[in-house]
């Protein structure tokens, strides 16, 4: 059963008509592939910082202050991937992937699905380890400060004094990739195609040339697990310790990733992108009054310039390039290691206005020109070329280029303006805030797919097709289309984002005794942009939809308790309408609408004595699913529980 062009229900035979065959025989069928994973996402990272402050007292008007800090981190993203399928007989010299699969289900919009299978995924004598992969990213960033600041005191009936000084930085960021895989190709080790074929004997039999033999799971190294909770019904699987069963499966087999020109990625990926930064501002303070209110303030101009750089490979065609050797002694000489730059300068001004209309109530009113720089991977070097067999299961093969990040993206830009009125509460502390604001947006950047499209004709040059996709599994010749052209650019004129919000705060002082210690905070805001771009949601290609991670509504309240400095206690909850998001699917990033979601939390903390603090907190505390869908709820798209995270810590200060 279909709902806008999505199976949302049926009953799905892996062979129907028990004549296909299957997985490891040559020619098997694959249209239906069902497997379990183990993915261990397992993260290291470490970082360094420290920093330098110190103040000169010029003489009493001017005052100096000079700061120089320094930050630098690594990372490594495992990205660790060990999948199972399901075979007629674990302990057969040759085991064959078990055509009697059925797989029943349908989708019940954002509530949990009806799924079942007719065989049990738990069961050892069937179920077999196929493939191990990883994926890494081996990332590392730099940063270095240095800032000068001036404060010179005026005496002036307007203005109270004048603020000056420049800052210098440098950012550097370089990423690294690599990939490892036991057996032929990701897809056929998935599918358990282990054995690689090549041509026929006299008799016409298939010559088996390689052999990658699943591995046997047993109650050692797996055991049953079944989800409760919410998603109590759904099938059982097994769950398995990854390390042991690569341990006893590859013994002595080096399974560090590499860099091969095979999977071009893993060179194309690796880039260093520089950031250098040099900004001066000057910016007069307002101590007057207007109409005999109460005037402070602000106005202020900011000149940066800015340099930003990649060094990466550049394809310049099939065999201009210089020869590049990988980790594996394989070459290509498509490419050329290139620092690739761009530069420019922007002036930002700004101003903000205070006025006193009462000893209890200010009006405040904003303006500036502001700047957000992309993030450092995001302007790496790209232009992975990628090759697509039989991508939509007609036959046809489609070569696409892969340019979604670049080292000529410039910033997000923005002319924005706040309105404020502030009333503060005298008998207890606390405030009432409502506040307006307005964003013209002049551009953003965005990620633009093109289909069909003519890479030769615009100046882009295909690279050398690779050898393992020269022929199919059948010794025929690929035959290459143009396909999709993603890549990055900056959207002009993007348009407007304007809001409302609305804060209040107070401590309830004047009740009696011990509940003078309660207080609450409550802040809504309301956002709506005009700014939209093409749709990248599964269905919905060519349509316009909105910007990612914009919630049109979001509230959040808090009700807090604080007692002689020694106790306080907060309970949070927040709320969030739907929004637009990405997931992961099957390893790569993929976009996605999620529902609106409530999220609960609380903390306790108690001070035994000035130095000596004992803290509680609980995150999440109904344990909130995430769930996302396709364009409207009868497409459902994950449903994801992270359960509840509580935290003890103690804190001493010296």
């Amino acid at each position: 059963m279909y709902s806008n062009g999505a199976l949302v229900g049926g009953t799905i035979y892996r062979d129907p008509n028990g004549t296909a065959l299957a997985p490891p025989y040559k020619g098997s069928s694959r249209d239906l592939n069902v497997q379990t994973q183990a993915d261990d996402n397992t993260t290291e990272s470490e970082s360094t910082a420290f920093g330098l402050k110190g103040e000169w007292d010029i003489n009493d008007d001017l005052l100096m202050t000079l700061d120089f800090s320094h930050s630098e981190g690594d990372e490594n993203y495992k990205d660790q991937v060990m999948r199972m399928a399901y075979f007629e007989d674990s302990s057969a010299a040759t085991p064959i992937i078990d055509d009697n699969i059925v797989l029943s289900y349908q989708l019940n919009g954002l509530n949990n699905p009806y799924l079942e299978f007719n065989q049990d995924f738990t069961d050892t004598a069937h179920m077999m380890v196929t493939s191990a992969e990883s994926y890494p990213h081996i990332e590392s960033n730099s940063s270095d400060a240095l800032r000068v600041d001036f404060a010179y005191s005026l005496e002036s009936e307007i203005f109270s004094g004048l603020e000056f000084g420049a800052r210098v930085s440098t950012r550097d960021y370089e990423l690294g990739r690599g990939r490892f895989l036991y057996g032929t190709t990701d897809g056929n080790m998935r599918n358990g195609q282990y054995i690689t074929y090549a041509g026929v004997d006299d008799q016409g039999n298939p010559i088996e040339v390689e052999r990658f033999a699943p591995h046997m799971l047993d109650s050692s190294n797996s055991s049953i697990t079944s989800i409760g909770g919410d998603l109590t019904g759904m099938p059982s699987f097994l769950s398995v310790n990854n390390n042991s069963i690569l341990n006893a499966w590859l013994p002595g087999l080096d399974r560090t990733p590499v860099r091969t020109w095979e999977h071009s990625w893993t060179m194309t990926q690796s880039n260093i992108v520089e950031e250098d930064v040099i900004a001066a501002y000057a910016q007069l303070n307002i101590d007057t009054e207007l109409f005999g209110l109460p005037l402070t303030g602000n106005v202020g101009i900011r000149y940066v310039d800015s340099e930003q750089s990649s060094t990466g490979l550049v394809n310049v065609g099939s065999g201009n390039g210089d020869v590049v050797y990988d980790d594996v002694g394989g070459s290509n000489s498509d490419w050329r290691r290139e620092k690739i730059s761009e530069s420019y300068s922007d002036v930002l001004p700004s101003f903000n206005l205070n006025f006193q209309v009462t000893d209890d109530d200010q009006l405040r009113f904003a303006y500036a020109k502001v700047m957000s720089r992309p993030e450092m991977p995001t302007m790496a070097n790209s232009g992975n070329f990628k090759f697509d067999v039989n991508r939509d299961g007609d036959g046809r093969n489609y070569i696409g280029l892969d340019s979604s990040t670049s080292p000529k993206l410039r910033p997000f830009y923005a002319n924005q303006f706040d309105i404020s009125f502030e009333h503060y509460f005298t008998e207890t502390d606390g405030a009432f805030v409502f506040a307006v604001w307005y964003k013209d947006i002049e551009n953003i950047v965005g990620d633009i797919t093109e289909k069909d499209y003519d890479f030769a004709g615009n100046g882009i040059a295909l690279p050398t097709i690779p050898l393992n996709k020269l022929e199919d599994e059948n010794g025929e010749l690929l035959v290459w289309e143009n396909g999709e052209y993603q890549h990055a650019e900056n959207n002009a004129d993007a348009g407007y984002m304007r809001g409302v919000e609305i804060g209040y705060t107070q401590t309830f002082s004047f009740l009696p005794g011990y509940f003078s210690g309660l207080g609450a905070n409550v802040n809504f805001s309301y956002t709506e942009s005009e700014i939209q771009k093409p749709s990248t949601v599964p269905g919905e290609d060519g349509q316009l939809g909105p910007i990612d991670g914009l919630s049109p509504r979001v509230l959040s309240a808090t009700l807090f308790y604080d007692w002689d400095d020694k106790f306080s206690a907060r309970v949070s909850g927040r709320y969030r309408s739907a929004y637009l998001s990405e997931q992961i699917a099957i390893g790569s990033a993929q976009s996605a609408y999620f529902q609106e979601e409530t999220i609960y939390s609380a903390q306790m903390s108690y001070n035994f004595t000035e130095n000596l603090q004992a803290v509680v907190s609980a995150d999440n505390i109904t344990d909130e699913p995430n769930i996302s869908y396709f364009g409207d709820t009868s497409r459902t798209g994950t449903i994801q529980y992270f359960g509840r995270t509580v935290y003890f810590g103690v804190n001493y200060k010296m």
